[in-house]
Protein backbone atom coordinates (compact mmCIF):
# COMPACT_ATOMS: atom_id res chain seq x y z
CA UNK A 1 0.00 0.00 0.00
CA UNK A 2 1.08 3.59 -0.59
CA UNK A 3 -0.70 6.90 -0.32
CA UNK A 4 0.42 8.34 -3.66
CA UNK A 5 0.31 6.70 -7.08
CA UNK A 6 2.85 8.27 -9.41
CA UNK A 7 2.86 5.59 -12.13
CA UNK A 8 1.53 6.55 -15.56
CA UNK A 9 0.15 4.11 -18.12
CA UNK A 10 3.03 5.03 -20.39
CA UNK A 11 5.44 3.66 -17.77
CA UNK A 12 3.93 0.17 -17.87
CA UNK A 13 5.04 -2.75 -20.03
CA UNK A 14 3.23 -6.10 -20.03
CA UNK A 15 5.43 -8.97 -21.19
CA UNK A 16 3.25 -11.85 -22.45
CA UNK A 17 6.15 -13.80 -23.91
CA UNK A 18 5.45 -12.99 -27.56
CA UNK A 19 8.44 -12.80 -29.91
CA UNK A 20 6.76 -10.51 -32.45
CA UNK A 21 3.68 -8.41 -33.13
CA UNK A 22 2.33 -11.20 -35.32
CA UNK A 23 2.70 -13.74 -32.55
CA UNK A 24 1.00 -11.41 -30.06
CA UNK A 25 -1.91 -11.03 -32.47
CA UNK A 26 -2.10 -14.80 -32.85
CA UNK A 27 -2.57 -15.02 -29.07
CA UNK A 28 -5.78 -13.05 -29.50
CA UNK A 29 -4.36 -9.73 -28.29
CA UNK A 30 -5.89 -6.65 -29.88
CA UNK A 31 -5.14 -2.94 -29.63
CA UNK A 32 -7.11 -1.45 -26.75
CA UNK A 33 -7.64 -4.70 -24.83
CA UNK A 34 -8.16 -4.17 -21.10
CA UNK A 35 -5.64 -5.74 -18.75
CA UNK A 36 -6.55 -6.37 -15.12
CA UNK A 37 -5.12 -8.25 -12.18
CA UNK A 38 -6.94 -11.51 -11.51
CA UNK A 39 -8.20 -10.87 -7.98
CA UNK A 40 -11.00 -13.30 -7.13
CA UNK A 41 -13.55 -12.58 -4.43
CA UNK A 42 -12.31 -13.67 -1.02
CA UNK A 43 -12.77 -13.12 2.70
CA UNK A 44 -9.90 -11.82 4.79
CA UNK A 45 -8.76 -13.58 7.97
CA UNK A 46 -11.26 -11.26 9.63
CA UNK A 47 -14.51 -12.92 8.47
CA UNK A 48 -16.35 -9.61 8.58
CA UNK A 49 -14.22 -8.20 5.78
CA UNK A 50 -14.00 -9.19 2.15
CA UNK A 51 -12.01 -8.25 -0.93
CA UNK A 52 -13.60 -7.93 -4.34
CA UNK A 53 -13.57 -5.93 -7.52
CA UNK A 54 -16.37 -3.45 -8.22
CA UNK A 55 -17.58 -2.95 -4.66
CA UNK A 56 -18.22 0.52 -6.06
CA UNK A 57 -20.95 -0.06 -6.99
CA UNK A 58 -22.01 -3.67 -6.67
CA UNK A 59 -22.91 -2.61 -3.16
CA UNK A 60 -25.58 -0.25 -4.48
CA UNK A 61 -26.96 -2.69 -7.03
CA UNK A 62 -27.03 -5.55 -4.53
CA UNK A 63 -28.74 -3.59 -1.78
CA UNK A 64 -31.26 -2.23 -4.28
CA UNK A 65 -32.14 -5.80 -5.27
CA UNK A 66 -32.49 -6.76 -1.60
CA UNK A 67 -34.81 -3.79 -1.05
CA UNK A 68 -36.99 -4.85 -3.99
CA UNK A 69 -37.43 -8.25 -2.38
CA UNK A 70 -37.96 -6.86 1.12
CA UNK A 71 -40.60 -4.29 0.12
CA UNK A 72 -42.30 -6.21 -2.67
CA UNK A 73 -45.41 -7.01 -0.63
CA UNK A 74 -45.39 -4.04 1.75
CA UNK A 75 -48.01 -1.33 1.33
CA UNK A 76 -46.39 2.10 1.61
CA UNK A 77 -48.15 5.49 1.70
CA UNK A 78 -46.11 6.62 -1.31
CA UNK A 79 -44.81 5.18 -4.58
CA UNK A 80 -41.45 3.46 -4.19
CA UNK A 81 -39.28 3.16 -7.28
CA UNK A 82 -36.04 1.15 -7.05
CA UNK A 83 -33.50 0.79 -9.82
CA UNK A 84 -29.91 1.10 -10.95
CA UNK A 85 -28.49 3.93 -13.03
CA UNK A 86 -25.68 3.91 -15.58
CA UNK A 87 -22.69 6.16 -16.35
CA UNK A 88 -22.41 7.76 -12.93
CA UNK A 89 -18.64 7.97 -13.27
CA UNK A 90 -18.78 9.91 -16.54
CA UNK A 91 -21.43 12.52 -15.79
CA UNK A 92 -24.31 11.15 -13.66
CA UNK A 93 -26.16 10.53 -16.92
CA UNK A 94 -28.45 7.67 -15.90
CA UNK A 95 -29.47 9.47 -12.74
CA UNK A 96 -30.40 12.58 -14.69
CA UNK A 97 -32.60 10.55 -17.03
CA UNK A 98 -34.23 8.79 -14.06
CA UNK A 99 -34.98 12.00 -12.16
CA UNK A 100 -36.42 13.69 -15.26
CA UNK A 101 -38.58 10.66 -16.02
CA UNK A 102 -39.92 9.78 -12.55
CA UNK A 103 -39.83 13.25 -10.94
CA UNK A 104 -39.24 11.93 -7.40
CA UNK A 105 -39.78 13.86 -4.17
CA UNK A 106 -36.88 12.04 -2.48
CA UNK A 107 -33.84 10.50 -4.17
CA UNK A 108 -31.76 8.07 -2.09
CA UNK A 109 -28.44 6.95 -3.51
CA UNK A 110 -26.65 3.75 -2.51
CA UNK A 111 -22.96 4.15 -3.31
CA UNK A 112 -19.56 3.12 -1.99
CA UNK A 113 -17.14 5.83 -0.89
CA UNK A 114 -13.36 5.64 -0.42
CA UNK A 115 -11.93 5.61 3.10
CA UNK A 116 -8.26 5.69 4.00
CA UNK A 117 -8.33 4.54 7.61
CA UNK A 118 -5.64 1.89 7.04
CA UNK A 119 -3.01 4.54 6.27
CA UNK A 120 -4.33 7.56 8.17
CA UNK A 121 -5.55 7.15 11.74
CA UNK A 122 -7.22 10.57 11.52
CA UNK A 123 -9.06 9.80 8.28
CA UNK A 124 -12.74 10.65 8.14
CA UNK A 125 -14.62 7.37 7.77
CA UNK A 126 -13.43 3.84 8.36
CA UNK A 127 -14.36 0.18 8.08
CA UNK A 128 -16.54 -1.38 10.75
CA UNK A 129 -17.96 1.89 12.09
CA UNK A 130 -21.27 2.04 10.26
CA UNK A 131 -22.66 3.50 7.05
CA UNK A 132 -21.52 6.89 5.74
CA UNK A 133 -23.85 9.88 5.87
CA UNK A 134 -22.40 12.21 3.25
CA UNK A 135 -22.72 15.73 4.64
CA UNK A 136 -20.73 17.42 1.91
CA UNK A 137 -19.16 16.86 -1.46
CA UNK A 138 -18.34 19.46 -4.14
CA UNK A 139 -21.77 19.11 -5.75
CA UNK A 140 -24.07 18.34 -2.83
CA UNK A 141 -24.23 20.01 0.56
CA UNK A 142 -26.73 17.90 2.45
CA UNK A 143 -30.15 19.41 3.13
CA UNK A 144 -30.15 20.32 6.83
CA UNK A 145 -33.62 18.95 7.51
CA UNK A 146 -32.73 15.67 5.81
CA UNK A 147 -29.51 15.43 7.83
CA UNK A 148 -31.39 15.96 11.08
CA UNK A 149 -33.92 13.32 10.04
CA UNK A 150 -31.22 10.73 9.29
CA UNK A 151 -29.30 11.52 12.47
CA UNK A 152 -32.39 11.29 14.69
CA UNK A 153 -33.54 8.07 13.02
CA UNK A 154 -30.15 6.39 13.34
CA UNK A 155 -29.97 7.24 17.05
CA UNK A 156 -33.52 6.07 17.71
CA UNK A 157 -32.93 2.70 16.05
CA UNK A 158 -29.30 2.25 17.18
CA UNK A 159 -27.94 2.28 13.64
CA UNK A 160 -24.22 2.97 13.43
CA UNK A 161 -23.51 6.01 11.27
CA UNK A 162 -20.43 8.02 10.31
CA UNK A 163 -20.67 11.65 9.22
CA UNK A 164 -18.62 11.88 6.05
CA UNK A 165 -17.14 14.48 3.72
CA UNK A 166 -15.88 13.59 0.27
CA UNK A 167 -14.19 15.35 -2.63
CA UNK A 168 -15.92 12.95 -5.03
CA UNK A 169 -19.59 12.83 -5.92
CA UNK A 170 -22.62 10.56 -6.33
CA UNK A 171 -25.86 10.54 -8.30
CA UNK A 172 -27.44 12.59 -5.51
CA UNK A 173 -25.77 15.69 -6.97
CA UNK A 174 -27.78 15.68 -10.17
CA UNK A 175 -31.10 15.14 -8.36
CA UNK A 176 -30.38 18.14 -6.17
CA UNK A 177 -30.17 20.38 -9.24
CA UNK A 178 -33.16 19.11 -11.22
CA UNK A 179 -36.83 20.10 -11.28
CA UNK A 180 -37.41 22.33 -8.26
CA UNK A 181 -34.58 20.67 -6.37
CA UNK A 182 -35.06 17.12 -5.11
CA UNK A 183 -34.34 16.00 -1.55
CA UNK A 184 -31.29 13.85 -2.22
CA UNK A 185 -28.62 12.14 -0.19
CA UNK A 186 -26.35 9.10 -0.17
CA UNK A 187 -26.38 6.08 2.13
CA UNK A 188 -22.72 5.28 1.72
CA UNK A 189 -20.68 2.13 2.23
CA UNK A 190 -17.12 2.76 3.40
CA UNK A 191 -14.64 0.87 1.24
CA UNK A 192 -10.88 0.84 0.91
CA UNK A 193 -9.11 0.85 -2.46
CA UNK A 194 -12.24 1.44 -4.57
CA UNK A 195 -11.88 1.66 -8.34
CA UNK A 196 -9.45 -1.25 -8.10
CA UNK A 197 -9.82 -5.01 -8.51
CA UNK A 198 -9.11 -5.48 -4.80
CA UNK A 199 -11.43 -3.19 -2.87
CA UNK A 200 -12.22 -4.05 0.74
CA UNK A 201 -15.45 -3.66 2.71
CA UNK A 202 -16.84 -4.70 6.08
CA UNK A 203 -20.08 -6.70 6.19
CA UNK A 204 -21.10 -4.96 9.40
CA UNK A 205 -21.18 -1.63 7.53
CA UNK A 206 -23.40 -3.24 4.91
CA UNK A 207 -25.74 -4.38 7.68
CA UNK A 208 -25.97 -0.83 9.05
CA UNK A 209 -26.59 0.63 5.58
CA UNK A 210 -29.36 -1.90 5.02
CA UNK A 211 -30.95 -1.09 8.37
CA UNK A 212 -30.83 2.63 7.58
CA UNK A 213 -32.35 2.25 4.13
CA UNK A 214 -35.17 0.01 5.34
CA UNK A 215 -35.87 2.24 8.34
CA UNK A 216 -36.05 5.37 6.18
CA UNK A 217 -38.39 3.69 3.69
CA UNK A 218 -40.69 2.48 6.48
CA UNK A 219 -40.73 5.90 8.15
CA UNK A 220 -41.35 8.22 5.19
CA UNK A 221 -44.84 9.47 4.40
CA UNK A 222 -46.19 12.24 2.16
CA UNK A 223 -46.68 14.46 5.22
CA UNK A 224 -43.14 13.84 6.48
CA UNK A 225 -41.64 14.44 3.04
CA UNK A 226 -43.38 17.81 2.88
CA UNK A 227 -42.13 18.66 6.37
CA UNK A 228 -38.59 17.74 5.36
CA UNK A 229 -38.79 19.98 2.31
CA UNK A 230 -39.75 22.89 4.53
CA UNK A 231 -37.15 22.20 7.22
CA UNK A 232 -33.87 23.30 5.64
CA UNK A 233 -32.64 25.47 8.48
Amino acid sequence: MKKEQGTAFSDLVLDIGATSKEEALSFGVSLGDMVLYDNPFCYTKNPNRLISKSIDNRYGCGLALEAMRAFHDIELPYTLIIGATVQEEVGLRGAETSVNYFKPDVFLVLDASPVNDALDKDALGGLGKGFLLRMYDPKNIMHQGLMAFFTKLSKKHNIKMQHFVSMGGTDAAVALDLNEGVLATTIGLPARYIHSTAAMMDLRDLDEARKMLYTVLKTLSPKLIQELKESNS
